[in-house]
Formats: structure tokens, sequence, C-alpha cells
């Protein structure tokens, strides 16, 4: 019954109402398949998922090194516990940031049919949640091929890239009507973001509008050759890559991490204390089957508080005036009013990064997953 203990543990009494309704028709294997399928989907639902992830052999190492920075960058920060994440280096009012692959097989207008100093791109945003604020979107290029071998003392010639909106694709005898979003100068070598919020905005309103976006390299006859990695051939990380970020509404967290010294254990109790404290609980995602779609982490401890709030409650036990007046009640009638009980009183986030259903990588803060500290309430 350890997965029992554990959903038991997360979702609180509403998970345990649901073991003590089962075991009396049950048997154990039924309780703990029935159960478990309960609290999954239960815990999808808050993850913002609508079932459990399902992928093909292999889809979860294509994660791109540049979201992988981000959880890394994100969960290292030695000064700032937050729901938020930073943004070169600012924070931003997003919780969740997703990467969404250009999708070759899904171009509009084939890409033979453009210049060699243009590229076409798409990106199938239809996943994502309308309910979410979309606070930035960046297009993320790799270019190689921009330095004159010819003439290694040479000046390094910047060349212009476009990012133009497709309006309308193009048809026989007509050209595509676009509409530039973004523009800034290049060497041709290494990684260039641009700011494109104003066209995925768009497609996010208009799905049936989505014809992709087109990539426009301004050169001149002295410029070297510049490539850009926007076929099959590419590796994950040189792939052209739309990244979001968004906020889902939820409650933000914003505060200093604590400084816990090697004696405290967050209430100060003995480790044999029946007093209210803060206990060990790891939640191991291949325990629960969880390992194949989350990339990171790959479980985190969680905590739990258990024990007494005896009468009368001692401060260090982190109590409230309601609940040392309800106790003082329970002293003298404990028909009237149970003893106050002892809860998490802070609760810290933890990030995720994993592939959700429609195999697009995400990352995201949820709150309230780490308990940081009891008391009795």
């Amino acid at each position: 019954m350890l997965i029992a203990q554990l959903w038991c543990l997360l979702f609180g009494a509403t998970i345990c109402a649901e073991v003590r309704s089962l075991s009396l028709s049950h048997s154990e294997d039924n309780i703990r398949s029935e159960l478990f399928k309960g609290a999954e989907q239960a815990m999808l639902q808050k993850m913002g998922l609508q079932s459990r992830p399902r992928l093909r052999k292999g889809e979860k190492d294509e994660v791109p090194q540049y979201m992988l920075d981000l959880y890394h960058n994100h969960i290292n920060d030695p000064e700032w516990i937050s729901t938020n994440f930073r943004n070169k280096g600012k924070w931003t009012f997003a919780n969740t940031i997703r990467a969404f692959d250009h999708e070759g097989d899904h171009l509009p207008v084939p890409m033979s049919g453009l210049p060699t100093n243009r590229w076409n791109l798409f990106f199938d945003i239809r996943s994502l949640p309308s309910q979410e604020t979309l606070t930035a979107a960046e297009l993320r290029l790799t270019f190689s091929g921009g330095k004159n071998h010819s003439n290694e003392t040479a000046p390094v010639v910047q060349q212009l890239v476009d990012i133009h909106q497709v309006m309308l694709p193009q048809t026989a005898g007509h050209p595509a009507i676009t509409r530039l979003i973004d523009t800034r100068r290049t060497t041709g070598h290494g990684i260039e973001i641009f700011d494109i919020k104003p066209a995925v905005q768009h497609w996010a309103l208009n799905p049936d509008e989505n014809f992709g976006l087109e990539v426009r390299l301004v050169t001149t006859d002295e410029s070297p050759k510049v490539h850009m990695s926007a076929d099959k051939r590419a590796t994950k990380d040189t792939k052209p890559l739309l990244v979001t970020f968004s906020h889902d509404g939820t409650q933000h967290v914003y505060r200093r991490r604590k400084r816990r010294s090697r004696r405290s254990t967050g209430n100060r109790m003995a480790k044999d204390s029946t007093y209210c404290q803060r206990l060990p609980l790891y939640v191991d995602f291949v325990e629960v089957g969880w390992n194949d779609w989350i990339v990171a982490p790959p479980g985190y401890p969680a905590f739990y508080c258990n024990g007494d709030c005896p009468f009368p409650i001692a401060d260090h036990l982190n109590t409230t005036n309601h609940a040392i007046v309800q106790t003082l009640v329970n002293s003298v009638n404990a028909d009237a009013v149970p003893r106050a009980c002892c809860v998490p009183t802070t609760l810290n986030p933890i990030s995720m990064l994993f592939v959700n259903e429609h195999t697009k990588v995400v990352l995201k803060n949820y709150q309230d997953m780490v308990v940081d500290g009891c008391g009795c309430r």
C-alpha cells in the first residue's frame, strides 16, 4: 500500500475516504488499481494535463538543451524561491514555458518554392491553453557559415534577418502576403532570438490563420554564404524553436530562501518526539510510473506534517491564536470541538520539466508541493 499511502498524503482526506470505501467491497489489488487511477487523474488535472502522456521511444530524449538549462538555472537560484521564471536575467510574469519544434512536414508553402535566402517555418501551437496569459514568445534560430574563410583578416560582415508572419500563403500567380514581425542583424553564426509574440497571439486567437513564418536573409554579393538549420537533418539543439512564456493565473510565490541550520528540522523537535513536526517523504516518479514522460526531477522531497498539538500549545509549535483558543475549549470539553491539527503552514513550489500529451516540452512551476514548515492550526 505504499503508493496508496503516498496519494493519501498528497491529496488528504478525500483520497483517504476513497480507500476506506473501496476496502469494503474490493480486494487489495483492486483498491490499489482504482485508487491509483483516480489519484493519478486528479493530479494530472492539477498539472494542466487532460491525460497521461504516452510517448514513443526516444521522444523523451528530444528535449532541447535550452529547456534543460532553464530548468537548472531556476532550481539552482541560491537566493530566491519563485513560481515565475527569469528570461534574459529578468523576472517575468510567467510560470510556464513551452517549446514548439518547427514542423517541416506541415509547411503551407514548399521550401523549394522560395529563394535560397528565404525559409518557411511552421509551429503548431493549438495545444497552447487558451486560459493562460501569454507574456512572451521567442523564435530561436541557429545560423552557420557566416565567416569569410577566404580572408580571415576581413571584417565580419553583418547581415539582416527579417521575420515575417505569413498572413495569406502564396497561390498560383500570387505571392504570399506577410507582415514584418521582428528584424535584427547577425553575423550568420550562432543563435539569434526574435520576438514573435504578436504572431503567436494572432495564431492563438485564430488557429485557422496560422500559415507560419517566413525568414528572410538580406545579403549582398560580398556576404558569406549562411545556412539555417531548418531541415530534419538538424539536431534537436539547432532546429528552429518557438518558446512561449505564459501564466496560468495561479497565485504567485516569491520569497527568499531560508537558511536552515543543521540542528533545525523546521520545528526544532527531536526525531522521536510525538509533537507536531515536519517529517520526511520522498516522492519517487519511478515508483508512481511517471518517469517515462517526466524529464526532471526524478523525484522530490515533499515532506509531511504529523504529531500532537497538546494543551497548552508551546510557542515553538508555530500556532495561531485561534488554535490556542480551540485547544483551550477542547481541554474543557473534548466533545465540543476537536484539538488543533498539525498541518503545513508554509509550502514551496517545485519546477517540473516534462513532455506533455501533445509531445510538447513543458517547463512549469507548481505551487504548494513541498512542506517547508508545520504548525498547529
